[in-house]
């Protein structure tokens, strides 16, 4: 394992936010958390699995809205880039079957010139 220390500023899984500095930074508030029960009985092993997977599925609904954006971006520019670099032979294509139904709707006119 390395011995260097993480970013200074780099935030870690045990800090706790602030729900006001949290809805003052983003403008939404945090979903609500909801603990799941621990029985004194219970397993630890357990419950720090159901504690995981609750956290696991709050982490999604916050990032997934971001993430599925971001995406959403990326795949337009992909689609755009493509679609700028196909525009120039479509243009070509579109030229030449114009001109070739042109000439097909109109054989008598340059028979008649002639």
């Amino acid at each position: 394992m390395s011995s260097r220390l993480p970013p200074r500023y780099l935030p870690t899984l045990t800090e706790v936010v602030d729900p006001q500095v949290w809805s003052a930074l983003t403008g939404a508030a945090l979903p609500p958390v909801h603990a799941a029960p621990v029985h004194l009985d219970s397993d630890p092993v357990e419950a720090k699995v159901i504690d995981r997977d609750l956290l696991i599925q709050q982490v999604i609904a916050l990032v997934k809205p971001q993430l599925e954006a971001e995406l959403r971006t990326v795949a337009q520019e992909l689609f755009e880039a493509q679609y700028s670099a196909m525009l120039p032979s479509l243009h070509l294509q579109i030229e030449e079957a114009v001109r070739e139904a042109v000439e097909l709707a109109r054989p008598e006119s340059t028979d008649r010139e002639n």
